[in-house]
């Protein structure tokens, strides 16, 4: 149990290692040559197998996408029916000199442009890699060739070429230049695979890099279709795939909805585009604020001179819009220091800014310390109110967090628990625009400064007043079994704060009454209520212990891992005491939370063997921890 806590974000230690040095290069069961004629377009120069003996009909325009004559060399993977394809190109300019070369030869007929596509035609996508720089090498020596010879090519098919070394280094080189162009929306992306969406990919030419995240996203989840690049021709493969992965050069897929659940404009920064509610989560906003007080100080100040106009007060909001909420963090002490400058500027110089998005600004360095910063003040903020939270998370419920300015600690915490899952949206900091949204969603966390939200319950399974003390409303009899730490107010319907102690006598004008002074103490006569408001000794000694931000991720992990090894057993499949104990959970108190997180994500066979109560003990016992 204690290797669990210390499970890094990244593991970098494989269950299975997909890419390996093993074997031979796949078997080339084609080769050939495609090239441009102005007369003709795109045309096949030469094939083997003959045309009689395999039909390459369409491969002419999947290996010269559009925008290749603009540059001068590229590659692309792609499909031809079930097998898979590599071509590298290469191009050049053709010179009017009459020297007897072969570009001022085809020059007259090719309007100052050769471009060659030399390819080959697989039935595995591992390691066909290996082939790339021998076949660069020849699509740049066709364009150098008057009288062309497709020896070495025609080698390919009968191993006469020496055998292609398989190198690891050249999965580095690919996969570098992968996690240079996606930053941190290789998160993102991975999501999506593991969903099992349909991911569409454009780019402008060269189209090779966005072939090579096709191929890297798909190694998360092979039972995702691998299409690699994408024509108009296959539209109607498309329309009847149920889950794959491709990437294209014709920006016009990104107007037919129906072929795809996310489209992804890879060009320059890489911006998601989809219509379903749950996967817009992964743009956020993430702002940050600076105010000051403006002085009548006469002295030709930014704040003196604003003072006229605002009031006394001077406001801003600096912030990004990001395809990814990984490491967004990062940003917020250049947010920050910004918006204070700006706040005595007069005139404002956004240069700092605007190089965020031409990456002209000086790299931000990620440093983990940040988030250890961020999750100690969630830790503090909730305190034990974090388990029931990390609970209703796991069910997949409708969360929404209330709190007064500040917002930033409270948006935090939904960072931290969306992360024990992400299949639950994060929607982040609402306003009343959002209600309409709110109705739909039928899983959720979000925050908000607006306790008229409190009054919807329609909107949510459990609103958490965050201010001051944690206090969650439900209406909801089992969540309200769940969560331990709660004030159950009943009709008529009131909270309120005093300094008056004599209300304490009154008990016909509360169902609870909550000492704050020193410690919190719980007064109740409503035996259910005694139950419902105990923090329970298992959830006081887990924060006594060292709590860490991957201890913390590692709830669901565990619980998961849990499940699916008992119900997968062929002798036990009954959840012990033992097994409460191995994953911090409490056999007693966390009975009703384990019943619904597995009727909930439909885990089969497995039972939870009975503890010497089944229910929570209505009244204080030697195992609870007393209310009054």
């Amino acid at each position: 149990m204690a290797d669990d806590d210390d499970v890094p974000l990244l593991d970098d230690d494989d269950d299975e290692q997909l890419i390996t040095s093993d074997g031979r290069e796949p078997n080339v069961e084609a080769v050939f040559v495609v090239t441009f004629d102005v007369k003709s377009g795109n045309i096949i120069e030469f094939q083997m197998p003959e045309k009689e003996q395999m039909e390459l009909k369409g491969v002419e325009y999947k290996v010269l996408p559009s925008g290749s004559h603009r540059i001068n060399q590229d590659f692309v993977y792609f499909r031809h029916g079930n097998k898979y394809g590599l071509a590298c190109i290469a191009r050049a300019d053709i010179t009017n000199d009459d020297d007897g070369s072969a570009l001022s030869v085809v020059d007259q007929s090719q309007r100052g442009m050769c471009i060659k596509s030399v390819g080959i035609i697989t039935s595995s996508i591992t390691h066909i890699q290996s082939y790339m720089p021998f076949l660069q090498t020849e699509a740049k020596l066709y364009l150098n060739q008057t009288s062309v010879n497709y020896d070495r090519l025609k080698g390919l098919l009968f191993r006469d070429v020496q055998s292609i070394p398989i190198s690891l280094s050249i999965y580095d080189t690919l996969f570098t230049e992968f996690i240079q162009h996606f930053g941190p929306s290789i998160f993102p992306l991975s999501r999506l695979i593991l969903l099992g969406k349909r991911i569409l990919l454009y780019s402008c030419s060269p189209i090779g890099p966005t072939c090579n995240a096709v191929y890297f996203l798909h190694i998360l989840n092979q039972s995702v279709n691998p299409l690699f690049f994408i024509t108009i021709t296959d539209l109607l493969v498309l329309i009847n795939e149920p889950s794959y992965i491709g990437c294209t050069t014709e920006k016009i897929f990104q107007e037919k909805t129906n072929i795809y659940d996310v489209f992804v404009n890879c060009d320059d920064q890489i911006v998601f585009h989809t219509n379903d509610s749950i996967l817009q989560s992964i743009i956020k906003i993430t702002p940050c604020i600076a105010r000051a007080d403006i002085t009548n100080d006469d002295d030709g100040s930014a704040l003196s001179v604003v003072d006229q106009s605002q009031r006394g007060m001077c406001i801003k909001s600096v912030g990004i819009i990001t395809s990814s909420i990984t490491h967004i963090q990062s940003y917020i002490p250049f947010l920050q220091t910004e918006a204070k400058l700006y706040l005595n500027q007069t005139s404002v110089n956004y240069d700092r800014l605007k190089g965020l998005l031409s990456r002209d600004v000086q790299s931000i360095p990620i440093s983990l310390s940040i988030y250890d910063t961020l999750f100690t003040e969630f830790i503090q903020h909730f305190g034990p109110s974090i388990f029931p939270l990390s609970r209703l998370i796991l069910l997949g419920k409708r969360i929404l967090l209330y709190s007064c300015s500040p917002i930033g600690p409270t948006c935090n915490a939904v960072y931290f628990l969306h992360i024990l899952n992400q299949s639950v949206n994060p929607l982040f900091f609402i306003t009343i625009t959002d209600l309409l949204v709110l109705i739909n969603e039928p899983s959720y966390i979000g925050c908000t400064t607006e306790k008229i939200f409190q009054e919807k319950t329609n909107i949510y399974d459990v609103f958490v007043n965050c201010d001051d003390q944690i206090v969650f409303h439900t209406n909801d009899s089992i969540l309200q079994s769940i969560i331990k730490i709660t004030l159950l107010i009943n009709e008529p319907s009131y909270i309120g704060c005093t300094t008056e102690k004599i209300f304490q006598e009154k008990t016909n004008i509360y169902d609870v009454f909550v000492n704050c002074d020193d410690q919190i103490v719980f007064h109740t006569n409503d035996s259910i209520l005694q139950s419902i408001i105990k923090i329970t000794r298992n959830d006081r000694n887990r924060l006594k212990k060292t709590m860490t931000l991957n201890s913390f991720i590692n709830i669901g992990n565990r619980l998961s891992r849990l499940l699916d090894r008992l119900s997968k057993s062929n002798t036990n499949q009954q959840m012990s005491k033992d097994d409460f104990h191995s994953i911090n959970l409490h056999q007693r108190y966390d009975r009703l939370f384990i019943n619904e997180y597995i009727r909930i994500h439909h885990i089969p066979n497995v039972t939870i063997s009975n503890p010497e109560s089944i229910l929570f003990p209505i009244s204080p016992c030697c195992h609870c921890p007393r209310s009054d």
